[in-house]
Parts: structure tokens; sequence; C-alpha cells
């Protein structure tokens, strides 16, 4: 993984950090809800960005990477 994916992977981690902060503070309601929408979303972003560099998709002979 290179020096800018490992920052990009940590921005997203500590984004997910302070949105899970900010929703356990809020009330029940819509702002709380499409908070944890945005978070689910970031969560998955980081898991696919993960996968997508990851070595053991670096190491498979013949496959071509998507381009996103």
């Amino acid at each position: 993984m290179s020096k800018i994916q490992d920052a990009y992977q940590i921005q997203l981690c500590r984004e997910a950090e302070q949105l899970r902060a900010e929703a356990e503070r809020l009330p029940h309601g819509r702002a709380r809800d499409a908070m944890l929408q945005r978070l689910t979303r970031l969560e998955l972003t980081a898991k696919i960005q993960g996968w997508l560099t990851s070595a053991e998709l670096e190491g498979q002979q013949g496959m071509t990477r998507p381009h996103l």
C-alpha cells in the first residue's frame, strides 16, 4: 500500500470515528439516522479500499484491477 493509500485509509477511519461519536450524542431521529447511514458508507468504502489495495489482490497473476 502506498503512502497516499495509507493516508486515505487513515482519513476514512478518523472520519468514521468522529461520525460515530457525533451520532452517539444525537437523539434518535432523522439527523442521527442520516449520520449513521453516512458512517455505514464510510466503513464500506474503507473495506473496499482495503480490499482493492490488498497484497492478495496485487498478487493475483492474470487478473486486472478495476479502475474506479
